[in-house]
């Protein structure tokens, strides 16, 4: 596995987060109804990937050289 200084890291994932769903940034060809969002940047790249609307569940994926150093779990609804 890669190894990555955590703060590279973290500040990515924030950057990445705000050029996909915060940011509307471009969506790609989704899996079975879900909605993909993908942000690059050099080595890394980052897919977040939900299900729903209103009510919502999905995953937050980085990956680093092609492999998977981090995910988020996350679900919102009523």
């Amino acid at each position: 596995m890669n190894t990555i200084p955590l703060g590279e890291l973290e500040k990515f994932i924030v950057r990445a987060k705000a050029a996909t769903y915060v940011g509307n940034g471009p969506r790609v060809f989704p899996s079975t109804a879900s909605h993909d969002l993908e942000y690059h940047e050099g080595s890394f790249a980052y897919l977040d990937s939900y299900f729903g609307g209103t009510d919502f569940i999905g995953e937050e994926v980085v990956y680093y050289n092609q492999e998977p150093v981090w995910a988020m779990n996350y679900t919102a609804g009523s």
